[in-house]
């Protein structure tokens, strides 16, 4: 983001950096790459900048409605290059093995925006082991940035596909949305009646346990609450279910 917001500030040739201005042209470049933490990390780009000593905010500018920690103007007081040789070295010489870096070789504007993730992304490779305890993704995402839902979001999604990194490397899994059913499904060619009304779901239930298995001729062998079009969410948790069933008894 600030390599960004700087190519931005360094385009236009007013002095004046108007943050209303700045923020509908960064929304602009980005498109659909547009984080939800849009606001945090602008506001982050223009206090590195304001360190950097690239701008100042005007003295009776007023505090950012998006972020209080920043100003609504500033002016421009020098320009600074990115140092691409040196992000290249960091690149090839920093970072755990299991990462591959041949992405952000070709796209250091990004590198520069994602490396302190990808820092910790490192040093959490660095101190794993083996036969280490797996979490759920979300638990892992606060272990290693302290937000818990940037590994499962589109962005944490992308940053691991161009590290060509997986889930399973950072010893974690997805987790899915549960429901409630009765009955299970134990082969594939079985029936299962999904009802997205809860009274209806009760109402069926009650006939599931006096043995009416069946509506229209058809058999099923379990029944799922679906909630509207939620279940639709928890496909794999279905999958799940089956493969965890236990087996028909023998006699």
């Amino acid at each position: 983001m600030e390599i960004k917001v700087e190519k931005l500030i360094n385009e236009q040739k007013q002095k004046t950096v108007s943050l209303i201005t700045l923020e509908k042209r960064l929304k602009k470049r980005l498109g659909d790459e547009v984080s939800p933490w849009f606001y945090k990390e602008l506001a982050n780009a223009i206090l590195a900048l304001e360190e950097k000593d690239i701008i100042e905010p005007f003295k009776n500018a007023k505090t950012y409605s998006r972020d209080a920690r920043i100003k609504e103007k500033y002016k421009k007081k020098k320009a600074l290059m990115v140092d691409e040789k040196t992000l290249k070295q960091e690149l090839l010489t920093s970072f755990h093995q299991n990462i591959s870096v041949s992405y952000y070789l070709k796209h250091l504007e990004e590198y520069h925006d994602m490396k302190e993730k990808v820092k910790m992304i490192s040093e959490f490779l660095k101190g794993c082991y083996e036969n280490m305890p797996y979490l759920s993704v979300n638990e892992r995402s606060y272990e290693i940035f302290e937000e818990e839902k940037f590994l499962a979001s589109k962005e944490g999604k992308k940053l691991l596909a161009n590290l060509k990194l997986s889930l399973e490397t950072l010893y974690c899994y997805e987790t899915y949305e549960p429901f409630f059913h009765i009955g299970i499904a134990r082969t594939k060619n079985e029936n299962i009646l999904i009802v997205e009304n809860k009274d209806t779901y009760f109402s069926i239930k009650k006939l599931f346990l006096e043995n009416i298995h069946s509506w229209d001729n058809i058999k099923f062998s379990m029944i799922i609450y679906g909630e509207g079009n939620k279940i639709t969410r928890s496909y794999e948790y279905l999958e799940e279910g089956h493969r965890l069933a236990p087996p028909l008894p023998s006699f």
